[in-house]
C-alpha cells in the first residue's frame, strides 16, 4: 500500500471515529432536554434543519439560536422553564455543529441566513416569532429583526444558555 493511500484510510477513520464521539456527545445532550422534547427537520433552501421543540403547542413560538460551533441542544438547562410559557424551537445552525444538513443552495452571506431563516419560520408555522440568540445565534437574530421587523414579535436578546438567563426570560429567578 502506497503512503499517500494510508494517509487517505487513516484521515477516514480518524473522521469516523470523530463523527461517532460527536453523535454520542449530541445523544447525551439530547437526553438532558424534556422527555416530551421533538425533533423535527424543517425544509430549507440550504437544506433540512434540525429543530429541538418543547412546550405548549399554543404556546407562543421562541426560536432560540445557538453561538457558533454549537448546537440548539445547548438550551437544555433553559428548556423546561422557557417550555412552561413558549413553544420553543432550538435550533442547529445552518453551515454549523449539530444535525443540520447542509444540502440545496450554497450559503454565501449572511443575507442567505436571513432567507435560511424565512425559510425556517414559515416551516415551523410561526407567522410571528420571538428570537434568542447567544453569540454567533444572537448577531443572527439581531440581523434578522432588522431584515424582517414585521415578524420578529420581541427585541432580541442575547443571553448565556448555561447562566440561567432563560430563567429571566421566563420570569422567574435563577437559583
Amino acid at each position: 500500500m502506497a503512503p499517500d493511500e494510508r494517509q487517505q484510510i487513516a484521515e477516514r477513520e480518524e473522521c469516523t471515529v470523530s463523527r461517532t464521539a460527536f453523535d454520542l456527545a449530541y445523544d447525551e445532550l439530547r437526553a438532558r432536554w424534556p422527555r416530551s422534547t421533538e425533533e423535527h427537520d424543517v425544509g430549507t433552501p440550504y437544506g433540512p434543519t434540525r429543530v429541538h421543540v418543547y412546550g405548549p403547542a399554543d404556546g407562543h413560538p421562541l426560536v432560540l439560536l445557538p453561538g457558533g460551533m454549537a448546537t440548539g441542544l445547548v438550551w437544555f438547562a433553559n428548556a423546561t422553564a422557557l417550555g412552561r410559557r413558549f413553544r420553543i424551537h432550538a435550533v442547529d445552525l445552518v453551515g454549523d455543529a449539530g444535525r443540520t444538513e447542509r444540502r440545496g443552495m450554497p450559503l454565501r452571506n449572511a443575507d442567505d441566513l436571513n432567507v435560511w431563516l424565512d425559510a425556517l419560520l414559515d416551516g415551523i408555522g410561526a407567522a410571528s416569532a420571538h428570537l434568542c440568540g447567544h453569540s454567533y445565534g444572537a448577531w443572527i437574530a439581531a440581523r434578522y429583526g432588522l431584515h424582517a421587523i414585521s415578524t420578529t414579535a420581541s427585541p432580541i436578546s442575547s443571553t448565556d444558555p448555561a447562566d440561567g438567563s432563560g430563567d429571566r426570560l421566563a420570569g422567574r429567578q435563577p437559583s
